[in-house]
């Protein structure tokens, strides 16, 4: 089973986007990976790997080593399905006597698993959140299996709680095979989502 983890380099940093299981369960009908079905969580390990090979690898680069400054948890998977291994696997990278990483560097996606956010929130690190409608009946008429009410609260629990590390406020991340994105859109924007950072679409 292959594991996907992908460097993506910009003019002032490196991203570094991780996986977090083999397959997915969460199904959704414009990702590649869902349609796999999950067949494995990853553990701390492979996870704390994907980071360690490619650092590995940048620093060895001949004509001028490179460093990773960004990691994002948008790869194979749902991290919120895999809570224990994924925010151990944090804790490793963000510890002093391991890899030191900053936890302002890194981000963890999700499809939009309510109770598993404030995990991130006490992790200290960003949250970003994958969407393809800003409302449940648009949602659930796609098939998909967010429910944006919930979210709209415990996106305000995230924003009360991320102060205390300093967090940016939360990304949010519209697919663009939504049937409608002026809509999708212009109804977002009218349920005044707390003060999200970014809305890409």
């Amino acid at each position: 089973m292959t594991v996907e983890s992908v460097l993506i380099p910009a003019d002032d940093r490196n991203t570094l986007c991780v996986s977090s299981e083999v397959g997915c369960n969460m199904a959704c009908t414009f990702c590649f990976t869902g349609k796999q079905k999950l067949k494995r969580r990853l553990t701390v390990r492979e996870i704390v790997g994907q980071y360690l090979q490619v650092a590995l690898k940048l620093a060895e680069e001949p004509t001028a080593p490179q460093r990773i400054t960004n990691i994002v948890f948008m790869g194979m998977g749902e991290p919120l399905d895999n809570t224990e291994n994924v925010f151990k696997a944090i804790e490793i990278l963000i510890d002093d006597r391991g890899i030191n990483f900053s936890r302002r560097k890194i981000t963890v996606s999700t499809s939009g698993l309510v109770p598993q956010i404030p995990l991130v929130t006490e992790s200290g690190v960003r949250l970003a959140v994958s969407l393809n409608a800003p409302n449940d009946v648009v949602v659930k008429s796609d098939g998909t299996i967010w429910f944006t009410d919930p979210l709209y609260g415990i996106s305000n629990d995230y924003e009360d709680g991320r102060q205390q590390y300093e967090q940016p406020p939360a990304v949010y991340r519209f697919d663009p095979a939504s049937s409608d994105i002026k809509a999708v859109a212009t109804d977002f924007a009218g349920r005044n989502f707390p003060r999200a950072r970014r809305i890409g679409i």
